[in-house]
């Protein structure tokens, strides 16, 4: 997306405050796009308002990032699916159960992976704009162009319209150099893109690669900063912890 647009996730992705990351709201350079091109996206919802992106795993199972529900209750959530709109139309269905990793640091965004256990299952088979993600078993390697999806803050401020961006995947040795003062781990992946990224507000939503999920929208320094990638936790590494607690939830 050129810098006309929004930057990504809420992907929410994290920038650095005072020293410290924080969680993006926005997609730079995004270009409207379809839910129907990104059925699984959906809209984590606090008291009716968007905070996150998140995708769909399965009927009763959303996937997200963990510094996306650290600090809510069940209760007062909400996700918005099969919409393109984050406030309106589609379907706005309730949260019984959250589940973060048990190892998910908040300074650091290790392990930065959640579930939500939704009130009822979804009919994934007749709503073409509300379909399920499948999981990557690997990371494509660097240079591989993928795809992510959010609302948020633009450069010209909030949209209410879903966004779309490419973005290229980067070695993992060479962010970590790059985030030299920050901690790079395995179980996260990087992408670049000049003057386009995730911010604020795209956290939680999709890094996609042939119709697979590779990524969760985490962090970053800063949006779109051309010197900085923006950083997503791994999901083939955290696959495994996906799919374990997934199962476990829906024996609710």
């Amino acid at each position: 997306m050129d810098c006309r647009s929004l930057q990504l996730f809420p992907l929410l992705v994290v920038g650095l405050t005072s020293g410290r990351r924080v969680p993006y709201k926005y997609i730079i350079g995004g270009a409207d796009e379809a839910i129907e091109n990104a059925p699984w996206q959906v809209s984590i919802q606090y008291l009716w308002s968007h905070i996150c992106g998140g995708s769909i795993y399965s009927s009763r199972i959303i996937l997200t990032a963990a510094h996306c529900l650290v600090e809510y209750y069940p209760e007062n959530l909400g996700v918005r699916l099969g919409s393109s709109y984050n406030n309106y139309y589609g379907s706005l269905v309730g949260v019984s159960l959250i589940r973060t990793h048990e190892k998910y640091d908040s300074y650091s965004f290790d392990n930065d992976v959640g579930l939500l256990f939704l009130d009822y299952p979804l009919n994934l088979d007749e709503d073409y704009s509300i379909q399920a993600i499948e999981l990557a078993e690997k990371v494509p390697p660097p240079g591989t162009t993928t795809s992510v999806t959010g609302w948020g803050i633009t450069e010209y401020g909030e949209t209410e319209i879903l966004q779309s961006l490419e973005t290229d995947i980067v070695d993992l040795e060479e962010c970590k150099i790059l985030y030299k003062d920050y901690s790079i781990t395995k179980n996260m992946l990087c992408t670049s893109n000049v003057n386009e990224g995730t911010c604020q507000g795209d956290s939680g939503g999709a890094l996609v690669f042939n119709g697979q999920q590779v990524g969760i929208v985490s962090w970053a320094e800063g949006c779109a900063d051309p010197a900085f990638p923006t950083v997503y936790a791994n999901v083939p590494a955290l696959r495994k912890w996906i799919e374990e607690n997934a199962k476990d939830l829906e024996t609710f």
